[in-house]
């Protein structure tokens, strides 16, 4: 068998480095001026640094906006329909007088959002229901169980399902209230009966 041979091309001798370094140097130059790189960092063979001017016509300039965004706001461009926008009797107050307001609030003419009177305590726990539904098949169940519910294993579906099938209801898992939430709705999505209730 013959052996096969290995060609290697010959060395490059200093004055052909030379040569070609400084070619892709001039190549270069244009494509960086281009994207405007910092020239200054490229060097040419002889040691000095190599200068690019880039021409003004290459340089990007954002076109002027069609809309004038004003610098400052006044407000008393915003009243009796005219100045930027507001229209109708909208005018904004020069300052917030707490008479005043109850006055309006009592007239109501002015809206208020009422806060909500009770908040759920965020250490307070929801359990996740499932109840019993005769359209789905106890197959289906099983699977969207444990498709969607983290940590459910075929068993534990298999277990919450036979319980609601029988008693009506089983609780799927307890949770904070947006999870417990968040896991009824996908449920619910999916075609199966499901709510939550405070633990």
């Amino acid at each position: 068998s013959t052996s096969a041979k290995h060609s290697f091309p010959p060395p490059i001798s200093p004055a052909t480095m030379f040569t070609r370094s400084t070619l892709l140097l001039v190549a270069l130059l244009p494509i960086a001026s281009a994207f405007n790189a910092p020239v200054a960092m490229l060097r040419s063979a002889s040691g000095t640094r190599a200068t690019c001017q880039v021409p003004l016509a290459h340089t990007a300039q954002m076109p002027e906006a069609p809309v004038k965004i004003p610098d400052t706001f006044n407000p008393a461009e915003w009243g009796g329909g005219g100045g930027l926008g507001g229209g109708g009797d909208f005018k904004v107050p020069d300052s917030f007088n707490p008479a005043q307001f109850e006055a309006e609030k009592k007239a109501g003419a002015v809206g208020l959002l009422e806060r909500p009177t009770q908040r759920t305590d965020p250490g307070k726990k929801f359990k996740v229901l499932l109840f019993n539904d005769e359209k789905n098949t106890r197959q289906y169940v099983i699977s969207v169980l444990v498709n969607y519910i983290p940590g459910m294993d075929k068993e534990t579906a298999k277990r919450i399902t036979e319980e609601a099938h029988s008693t009506g209801m089983s609780i799927v898992g307890v949770w904070m209230y947006e999870m417990a939430e968040g896991y009824s709705d996908i449920l619910k999505s999916n075609g199966l009966r499901s709510d939550i209730e405070e633990e």
